[in-house]
């Protein structure tokens, strides 16, 4: 009797189905939690080495600005018609390799997919050199028959801190393609950079050797030995590569800077949210355990009584 007593009341405290459906979803609510928790870790981790680089980038940044501004400055020519002087130009987006780094990428982007058609619509064909796996990606379904070239090795650039002669051969490679000859004027497009997590979109026109030995600007008051020819052209493939030079500085500045802002913002996110994941997961564990300890208790009363009669 007393067996045939505990069998019956043993189908009592076995789990119900509520109870294993909270089993379950405790699992996985365990489950997110750890990774949202992981994803606290990682991003904190990221804007940490993005505030160690950005120190040294912007330390980098200091010593290009001025010989760049000083290039600007003796062979400034005057702004060019694109109505008139222009007959065909190329636009250069300087990109990262890299993404979490808030609007660098997008905002230079949209001012791309914006400005090629509205230049086409003026009658000036528009072609792209792409500098950054960003901008090969985000322009590739607008734009993507408008690459002449680009380029991906950003990050390898970056890592060995932007040396000129590698950003030479980069810009080499740009004058010596037969296809960007034809082009009246290359139009870099880049974020320049303020401070840490504000940058403004710039745009950078330098014009064709033709154009420019035209337009000497304050080049002009300067008296040139030699062939000028020669010395001209040297002189405008050396202050192309000096401008490629001081635009991937810019866009480094530009990346670290608001990645470590986007990692910040993020970190915070995802910690407000492990928090709250945690709460509610305790909550529910904890009414877990008192439901089953209510069923054990329960049980035995009923055993208790089963017994007793």
């Amino acid at each position: 009797a007393m067996i045939s007593s505990f069998s019956r009341t043993s189908r009592h405290v076995r789990p119900s189905l509520g109870q294993q459906r909270r089993r379950i979803d405790l699992q996985a609510m365990k489950r997110r939690t750890v990774a949202v928790g992981k994803i606290a870790k990682m991003t904190s981790a990221m804007k940490l080495i993005a505030s160690m680089r950005i120190r040294k980038v912007e330390k980098l940044l200091e010593g290009v600005r001025p010989f760049s501004n000083a290039m600007l400055r003796v062979w400034n020519t005057p702004q060019i018609d694109l109505s008139g002087d222009i007959k065909h130009q190329a636009f250069i987006p300087m990109t990262t390799q890299s993404g979490l780094c808030g609007s660098v990428n997008s905002a230079v982007n949209r001012f791309i997919k914006s400005e090629v058609p509205a230049s086409e619509a003026k009658g000036v064909p528009s072609d792209l050199i792409i500098i950054g796996a960003k901008g090969k990606a985000g322009l590739s379904g607008a734009l993507g028959h408008k690459y002449l070239l680009s380029f991906d090795e950003v990050d390898r650039l970056a890592k060995n801190g932007f040396p000129f002669m590698q950003t030479l051969d980069m810009a080499n490679r740009i004058v010596s393609d037969p296809r960007t000859a034809e082009m009246d004027v290359s139009r870099f497009i880049f974020n320049y950079y303020k401070q840490t997590g504000i940058f403004l979109l710039s745009d950078l026109p330098i014009v064709s050797k033709e154009l420019a030995a035209k337009n000497l600007g304050g080049l002009a008051s300067y008296e040139i030995e030699g062939d000028e020819t020669e010395v001209l052209e040297n002189l405008w493939e050396y202050r192309f590569a000096s401008m490629l030079h001081y635009t991937l500085h810019e866009m480094s500045c530009s990346e670290q800077g608001a990645r470590m802002i986007a990692m910040d913002g993020a970190s915070s996110n995802a910690k407000d949210v492990h928090r709250s994941l945690l709460l509610i997961y305790n909550k529910e564990r904890q009414a877990g355990i008192t439901n089953e300890l209510l069923d054990i208790v329960v049980g035995g009363a009923s055993l208790r009584i089963s017994v007793e009669d």
